[in-house]
């Protein structure tokens, strides 16, 4: 018969850190803006100040216009999904993060500056992009 032997019990290093924990909430805050700035929109198209400033009230292609805006965000973050693999890649991962925080910042003041539908949904690819 053979013998087990029995150890003291061995302390286990823990697996995260703070700079770990760090990592973690700023991927998160990442998550969050994105569905934050995807769902700011669909209360946003209904304010009246929006719709007169877009001229949405009296456009006969109201809810093209609307639709564009609402889903070409999608449309952009699938396409920056499909990027970031490739970016990681060749620039690194701390370098893909910053453009694509960049890129949020950028298109995020440009989307508040907007002037016009087709500017707005232009910067909205790009955010969601980002």
């Amino acid at each position: 018969m053979a013998e087990i032997e029995i150890s003291a019990p061995v302390r286990e290093r823990r697996q995260f850190n703070l700079y770990t924990v760090f990592v973690v909430g700023f991927i998160c805050m990442g998550s969050a803006t994105f569905g934050y700035s995807a769902s700011v929109l669909s209360t946003g198209l209904t304010l009246p100040s929006f719709q007169r400033h877009f001229h949405l009230d009296t456009a006969s292609n109201k809810e093209a216009i609307e639709g564009a805006m609402n889903s070409l965000y999608f449309t952009g973050g699938f396409f920056g999904a499909i990027c970031s693999g490739w970016m990681c890649k060749a620039f690194g991962r701390k370098v893909s993060v910053i453009a694509g925080a960049l890129l949020v910042l950028v298109s995020g003041a440009l989307l508040a500056a907007s002037v016009n539908s087709a500017m707005f949904i232009v910067f909205r690819v790009f955010n969601g992009w980002g």
